[in-house]
């Protein structure tokens, strides 16, 4: 997907949104100070010169 317009007709904010589901707060913080956590990071250059920005959310209500 690729962003083309803000809520309000504005220009998008971001260009990529990506969801990575972990069970908990815990998995998610091994996961990004772990043995790889670095060099997965450090792949990011791969594919993009734009500074990623990482936002926690906490689910809030189950689906249906």
């Amino acid at each position: 997907m690729r962003g083309v317009a803000a809520a309000d007709g504005a220009e998008a904010p971001f260009l990529a949104i990506g969801l990575i589901h972990f069970e908990s707060i815990e998995a998610f913080q091994a996961a990004i100070e772990g043995e790889h956590a670095a060099e997965i990071m450090a792949d990011i250059a791969k594919f993009t010169n734009v500074r990623p920005i990482l936002q926690v959310n906490e689910k809030i209500a189950l689906q249906a």
